[in-house]
């Protein structure tokens, strides 16, 4: 098995895929209650985002496949995109998502990494459930940390306490502590590139800020 850059025939599959691989995550349970009720709310949801992030600059999606193909921007579909999501959200035709949570999590996100610059920012890391503890999340968590490399950036992310193992051992450490609601908790992470650790201030043993939901933040460019 080998990574690859996904292309646009991959969104359907990586739909139905991050539905099963997030089906029993805290997070993605919060941030989509209606998800069992819902299954094909929910499969839309991440149909839209992946559609959504596929196409913006400065994305890359990586995928654990044998085929290649190529990736293209296109500005009209991005524009489409984008308005048929806000109609999406504003007719409530989604009954799988929680917009509420979506957005407050979102500004949480913000929040947290609002004083680092730029950044590789590792999202939607899902696994089939038939193909995990495999190496396969590893291998996609490789390509991001090459990709800040290169650059000379941190790569950041959030998780859930069923990751959180797998970052520790890629060299990520703990860079706030995250309150989403009660019950619903935990770290941020962050991987400063060989060389340049501490840059950010997480040398070992710094302190590690705190965060939670609800805080007034400047609201996120995307959609």
């Amino acid at each position: 098995m080998r990574i690859r850059r996904a292309v646009i025939s991959d969104i359907s599959a990586m739909a139905d895929l991050s539905r099963e691989a997030f089906r029993d995550d805290e997070l993605f349970r919060w941030l989509c209650p209606g998800m069992v009720q819902h299954p094909e709310h929910c499969r839309g949801y991440f149909l839209r985002r992946h559609r959504m992030r596929f196409n913006q600059p400065g994305v890359i999606g990586f995928v654990a496949e044998t085929q290649e193909g190529d990736v293209d921007w296109h500005e009209l579909e991005r524009l489409l995109l984008s308005v048929g999501n806000y109609y999406v959200k504003w007719a409530d035709l989604d009954r799988a998502v929680s917009w509420t949570n979506k957005a407050e999590f979102r500004r949480l996100i913000y929040d947290n990494f609002s004083k680092v610059a730029e950044f590789w920012h590792l999202m939607i890391l899902g696994v089939s459930p038939t193909h995990q503890r495999r190496g396969v999340g590893g291998m996609l968590v490789d390509q991001g940390l090459a990709l800040a490399q290169e650059e000379g950036v941190p790569a950041v992310l959030e998780a859930t306490s069923v990751g959180r193992g797998l970052y520790k051992k890629k060299g990520f450490r703990e860079y706030s502590w995250m309150r989403v609601k009660e019950g619903i908790d935990g770290p941020t992470f962050i991987w400063e590139p060989k060389g340049m650790e501490g840059k950010w201030g997480t040398e070992p043993g710094g302190e590690v800020k705190a965060a939670e939901a609800g805080h007034d933040t400047q609201d996120p460019v995307l959609p």
